[in-house]
């Protein structure tokens, strides 16, 4: 058993070195978990060689190696790996290929094709033999697609349709090729991340690969795809954990807890996508996932929980309500102010009735407990997901929590 993993490995290790770029197509092609295929395409580029969007002049099932005209290897993706073609479609691009033209391609593969399978191919690139400006294809995949069948050709004039910016071909390909990096060096992950980052300024925006999410102590903004997302349990002690994974296939892996993932269904309904989400970092703990919400590829914001708070947040003070407590002394306390993101009701150890609350301020997050047998029954009513609330926290050797002060609703000013 030990000797045949071993020859395995020394069987790939071989092939990585003498033909590794025939070794990362097999790998890619092989492999079904997107991250690992991310970590694969990302450590194929670190050694030189390309890994491009597939091309309808070269189709195949899967990814395969070319040597390029100057003699050098680059790995090309397969046609069935693009989203919303699939692989009857693909199949019929592949015995049909090569093409001359659009109007060839219509004429010999137009019965069992879409405009929808056009528009993909045209998205991800795959067309760009065959017609030089693939984002005028994009946009207008459909009339195309009709113009084709009807043997008229696309007229492109470049003074009216410009060729996409290296930014706009990130977020284009990245929507149905997720593996993609431009010759710029940019994906759909830098996009997102730095238009979130402008968004927001004053929020520490991030992805998962920052070494800060590891060592550092606070709350972050993460970019990333969420992967591998699953709860345990029953009722209100359900937790689980998700995976936040970068356009290089690193991963950062946190815990969620049952009533985040109830709030932000849409944010992990779908691995292939990006999701915006506010992780409370607190080493040696595993980073805790505390609220999460769908992103899209040009960094809007989609739906969730205090979305609106988030982008147009009202003059609070302290604009972060979590770094009062980096600067008191245990035993202290602080008047916060903010929009109440978690009210999570748990048992501890103890079988005690615990209320975990989350406060969302307009540059920072911080996240107390209270005893529910504690509270005033006026403060427990005041505890409504969504609402605007000022409180005072006492500092603890472990953390804060709820003071026996009255919580308040916060009244802005008209």
């Amino acid at each position: 058993h030990s000797y045949t993993y071993a020859a395995l490995a020394m069987w790939c290790a071989w092939l990585k070195v003498r033909f590794p770029a025939h070794f990362f197509a097999a790998a890619l092609e092989v492999k079904t978990d997107e991250i690992v295929k991310l970590r694969l395409a990302a450590e194929a580029r670190r050694l030189g060689i390309p890994v491009s969007p597939p091309n309808i002049n070269h189709p195949h099932a899967g990814f395969r190696a070319i040597k390029t005209d100057t003699g050098t290897w680059e790995i090309l993706g397969g046609i069935s790996d693009v989203r919303n073609v699939g692989p009857v479609a693909s199949a019929a691009v592949a015995d049909a290929a090569p093409f001359e033209s659009l109007l060839d391609l219509r004429a010999r593969v137009g019965k069992g094709f879409t405009a929808q399978q056009f528009g993909a191919l045209a998205h991800a690139s795959a067309l760009r033999d065959l017609f030089p400006n693939s984002r005028f294809l994009a946009k207008n995949a459909k009339t195309v697609w009709s113009a084709l069948g009807k043997g008229s050709a696309p007229e492109l004039d470049e003074r009216v349709f410009r060729r996409a910016t290296p930014d706009e071909e990130a977020v284009r390909v990245g929507q149905v090729w997720p593996l993609f990096i431009g010759v710029s060096g940019r994906t759909a992950f830098d996009v997102a991340t730095e238009a979130v980052a402008e968004q927001l300024k004053g929020w520490r925006v991030t992805s998962p690969g920052d070494e800060a999410l590891v060592f550092s102590e606070g709350v972050f903004l993460v970019v990333g795809r969420a992967v591998k997302f699953k709860l345990f349990g029953e009722g209100g002690a359900r937790n689980g954990r998700v995976i936040l994974a970068s356009a290089d296939g690193e991963e950062l892996p946190c815990r969620v807890d049952g009533d985040v993932a109830d709030a932000c269904p849409l944010a992990l309904s779908d691995e292939r996508n990006l999701a915006l989400a506010l992780v409370n970092v607190k080493p040696p703990y595993r980073p805790s996932v505390e609220a999460i919400w769908p992103l899209s590829p040009t960094g809007v914001v989609g739906h969730g929980p205090g979305r609106d708070f988030l982008l147009r947040p009202p003059a609070l003070k302290p604009a972060d309500p979590g770094r009062p407590a980096v600067n008191l002394d245990p035993g202290r306390s602080f008047g916060v102010s903010g929009l109440l993101l978690r009210a999570k009701r748990h048992l501890d150890r103890n079988k005690n009735e615990m209320l975990t609350i989350g406060l969302l301020g307009p540059r920072g997050y911080v996240r107390t407990v209270a005893f529910s047998s504690r509270m005033m029954a006026e403060d427990a009513a005041l505890l409504e997901v969504g609402a605007l609330l000022k409180m005072r926290l006492n500092k603890g050797e472990r953390g804060t929590h709820l003071s026996d002060s009255p919580v308040e609703y916060v009244e802005l000013p008209k």
